[in-house]
């Protein structure tokens, strides 16, 4: 681990061809194609697997670049395998990018633009090569490739609509149970998701996302660039920008009360607060948990930010403990 005054190079975070990976996989029945080495494919299989997709809709392929192609191109090689996609019978294919075809001069771009007459589905490069930065950079990378070129129209807005943005942004393995309950939630108050990037997104939902009124960011690692491109572009409001993501008492109440305000729901938000609080209490007391136990303890916080953030105002403000470390895993500053 290398090291500055200020940060350090972390390696628990993977690259941004991972992160790439990751957000056009929760595309489904989409096709990605690795323009990569087969090592750098199996973080494609990893992203595959955190998206939890299904292999019976989403397709993922790679050129498996081997020596010749990392010293002396593979663009016949890539374009060879945009063709043999065909069989597929897919309606797009994204093509991402790892470092060794990246820093050989491949280029993408120019090989999707050409291959695209001869292919009767959609092709969209990505160049996410891993020295770009870390997978929440990638995530950004994806994002941004996927709004400019698959949004376009602007659209009729929808009455209370959100569009939900990086949800798969983090390290936390139970990421779709708190999409869920975001979810859930919305709905609750009332308010209708149009989209969600990324996450079993179909193709056709991206249509939706200019008509979207608001736009929540679930991630305090990667999504805020594309929630600014939503709101410049097509005027969609950012709920919950400056609030901690709803992890702890505090935070989850502050989180609820700023949607109910914004969508003239204070009693549903008033209820799930206090159903919510009710029990979280009941579960701790028959587990034997006593908060007031934990009050003044020191306690180390290792996590990535969407996680970390909110979890330092939860342990210092809910719980009273003393935190006398904090590490945040993320790229962004």
């Amino acid at each position: 681990m290398t090291a500055t005054a200020e940060v350090c190079h972390d390696p628990y975070l993977r690259c941004a061809f991972y992160g790439a990976a990751e957000t056009a996989i929760g595309i489904s029945g989409c096709c990605v194609l690795a323009h990569s080495p087969q090592g750098c494919y199996l973080l494609v299989g990893s992203a595959f697997g955190w998206q939890a997709e299904d292999y019976t809709e989403t397709e993922i392929l790679c050129t498996k670049l081997c020596e010749d192609e990392i010293v002396y191109g593979g663009e016949t090689l890539l374009a060879r395998t945009i063709l043999e996609a065909k069989s597929l019978k897919v309606p797009i294919v994204f093509v991402l990018s790892a470092c060794g075809p990246e820093i050989v001069g491949d280029n993408i771009v120019a090989v999707c633009e050409e291959m695209q007459s001869k292919v009767d589905f959609k092709v969209i490069p990505i160049e996410c090569a891993g020295f770009r930065g870390s997978q929440y950079d990638g995530v950004d990378i994806a994002l941004d490739v996927l709004l400019e070129n698959l949004v376009n129209d602007q659209r009729q807005k929808i009455t209370n609509s959100v569009c939900l943005i990086a949800p798969h942004a983090n390290t936390n393995p139970t990421w779709m149970a708190d999409l869920a309950w975001v979810k859930s939630t919305l709905l609750k108050m009332g308010a209708k998701v149009v989209t969600t990037l990324t996450h079993r997104t179909a193709l056709s939902e991206f249509e939706n996302v200019s008509a979207a009124e608001k736009s929540i960011v679930l991630s305090h690692d990667a999504g805020q660039k594309a929630a600014d491109y939503l709101s410049r572009e097509f005027g969609v409001e950012q709920l919950c920008r400056d609030t901690s993501l709803p992890i702890g008492f505090t935070n989850t109440r502050r989180w609820l009360t700023e949607l109910g305000k914004t969508f003239d729901a204070g009693d549903a938000a008033d209820r799930l607060i206090t159903e919510g609080e009710k029990m979280v209490v009941e579960q701790s007391r028959r587990s034997g948990i006593e908060l007031y136990e934990l009050s003044r303890l020191s306690t180390a916080i290792v996590a990535d930010a969407t996680i970390g953030i909110p979890l330092v105002r939860f342990v210092t403000e809910d719980l009273e403990m003393i935190p006398e470390l904090v590490y945040l895993t993320s790229s962004q500053k």
